[in-house]
């Protein structure tokens, strides 16, 4: 039964429509001051999804989209909005180093197991040569509202910020962070990727 569950959900005008209803448009708020001074950089999406943060970008955005979701992929082209498109694997991405500028990861974290997002930063801080926006919901144990939203999510892998903040510092120094509460308590951070090797 939850297999079909998730088929259906997983279908992008579904898709669209649960992300609005769970306050898209609200995150969509919180997100565009970072995303709307763009300019002409390469961005990179990661989970991207249906593609739904593009329409808050820059025309001359140069725009990546990655997923691993084929269904995912046929929503994003639907829209027909401009980019590149990436079907793949997002710990093992198919670009060079330093070949973006920024790196975006919205939404997604908690579909990760803790070595596959420790990964997934780690190739981020690989690629990316100016910062990293990250944001997802927090797992607040002691919150109802938190415990049922999560119940009810295809990703099983909540966490609190704690755990977080020590998964992404590992790759990336934080230079700003909020937090802000829509019916989930949400993070976001903006990174800069550390530098074993001098540019």
């Amino acid at each position: 039964m939850l297999r079909v569950f998730d088929q259906i959900i997983a279908r992008p005008v579904i898709y669209d429509c649960i992300q609005r209803l769970a306050g898209r448009e609200r995150v969509l708020q919180h997100l565009q001051p970072l995303l709307e001074d763009l300019g002409s950089q390469s961005v990179l999406d990661v989970g991207a999804g249906t593609g739904n943060y593009r329409s808050i970008m820059p025309a001359e955005v140069r725009y990546i989209w990655l997923d691993s979701d084929p269904q995912k992929l046929r929503g994003f082209r639907a829209k027909g909005l401009p980019g590149m498109m990436i079907l793949g694997d997002a710990a093992r991405i198919p670009l060079r180093d330093r070949s973006v500028d920024v790196a975006l990861c919205f939404l997604m974290s908690h579909h990760l197991t803790d070595e596959e997002l420790s990964a997934l930063f780690r190739e981020l801080a690989r690629l990316c040569r100016n910062k990293m926006i990250f944001l997802d919901a927090l797992n607040e144990p002691g919150s109802f509202v938190s415990r049922l939203l999560w119940k009810y999510d295809r990703g099983s892998h909540p966490r609190t910020v704690a755990t977080l903040h020590e998964l992404i510092t590992g790759s990336f120094n934080l230079i700003y962070a909020e937090q802000f509460k829509i019916y989930h308590t949400y993070v976001l951070w903006v990174g800069e990727p550390k530098r074993s090797i001098p540019d």
